[in-house]
């Protein structure tokens, strides 16, 4: 049996994980997937998943994987200028996806966290975004969007500024910063748009910070 000294020693005598191989519960196995390593909370068993993707008999102990957000209220972007949402993150437009169909708008590949997400749809009528990192949905909610100024802000925390017309709007603060989605295979949105399309500034905005 791995002990956790040994895991924080380095993690050498972790064994690599094994399709149908008995796991004792405790015990520290290490994925072919990631090569990340993963404690076994349930009981002693085996299975056909690997630990990566089961987070129903596995905790993550090498990372801090996340397994859901909470649900965000709109914020007042007082416009939907692109501009003048998020400032400094990695912008990425939106623009007229049709309401009802569901469409990627963000997809990473590799190692690394996003610390901002914001999504701005610069229409009424909200929508549904999901969030799925590493095969499993974190996030798959409603949005309520009331005017075309109001935007969802879903990792990290909006800052204000004044973008030089007079009025202090939303921009980009990777807060907490100790705690950032970390992904290990991949991070991927799809955003849903309800009643009507994005508008023409809809706009995803994040911030990513890539790991090896």
């Amino acid at each position: 049996m791995s002990t956790s000294s040994q895991f924080l020693g380095g993690g050498s005598s972790i064994q690599l994980w094994v399709s149908g191989a008995t796991v004792t519960q405790w015990d520290y196995r290490k994925s072919p997937l990631d090569g990340e390593v993963y404690q076994r909370t349930a009981a002693t068993g085996s299975g056909t998943t690997d630990p990566a993707n089961d987070t129903t008999n596995y905790v993550a102990a090498s990372y801090v994987r996340t397994s859901a957000l909470s649900v965000k209220g709109p914020i007042d972007n007082l416009s939907n200028n692109v501009a003048q949402f998020a400032n400094n993150s990695v912008k990425v437009s939106i623009a007229s996806i049709t309401a009802g169909v569901r469409t990627q708008v963000l997809s990473l590949s590799g190692r690394g966290s996003v610390a901002f997400l914001a999504i701005m749809k610069a229409a009424t009528g909200g929508g549904t975004v999901e969030i799925i990192v590493d095969g499993i949905t974190i996030y798959n909610s409603a949005t309520s969007t009331a005017t075309t100024t109001e935007a969802h802000c879903f990792i990290g925390a909006p800052g204000s500024a004044d973008p030089g017309v007079g009025s202090v709007r939303p921009f980009a603060v990777a807060l907490p910063d100790a705690l950032p989605v970390i992904f290990r295979r991949t991070f991927v949105v799809w955003y849903t748009p309800a009643t009507n399309a994005s508008g023409a500034n809809a706009t995803l905005a994040y911030d990513l910070r890539s790991t090896r």
